[in-house]
């Protein structure tokens, strides 16, 4: 996820989580959300040495659900205008961007048990077509 500002925002379907209250991004930066606790400063840093991400990303979770192998869906939504009184302890959230990914073609199949991760080529472009997506060693940006 690349953006600029706080993270008021969360992730659906696959997996949950919401951002803390305070978090934020500056542009250009990067984030990863993980299953475990990151609090763990053991399980912190032999994530960081597996997979190459350096102390400069920030590292949050952990996220409640699983990522099927086989293809999921991830949603990050972010609120919408809160409803107006009396109704205002409810807060709709907005659709900001699916990625629905498979592990055969036209997804990367080397990502598909084969060592490496999906990662996206262009943050500015649609995620949700496969096309934007390579199969490479883990790493972050």
């Amino acid at each position: 996820m690349c953006g600029v500002g706080s993270l008021d925002r969360r992730l659906r379907d696959a997996v949950d989580y919401e951002f803390p209250a305070g978090a934020s991004l500056g542009a250009g930066e990067y984030l990863v959300v993980v299953g475990f606790d990151p609090g763990d400063s053991g399980l912190l840093s032999a994530f960081r040495a597996r997979f190459n991400v350096g102390t400069n990303v920030a590292v949050y979770g952990p996220w409640r659900g699983d990522l099927d192998n086989a293809g999921e869906s991830v949603e990050l939504e972010w609120p919408d205008v809160p409803e107006a009184p009396p109704a205002a302890r409810y807060v709709p959230y907005v659709l900001a961007e699916r990625v629905t990914y498979g592990d055969g073609a036209p997804w990367p199949v080397r990502a598909d048990g084969y060592g490496v991760s999906l990662q996206r080529v262009n943050m500015g472009t649609f995620g949700n077509d496969p096309a934007n997506w390579v199969g490479a060693a883990p790493g972050v940006g």
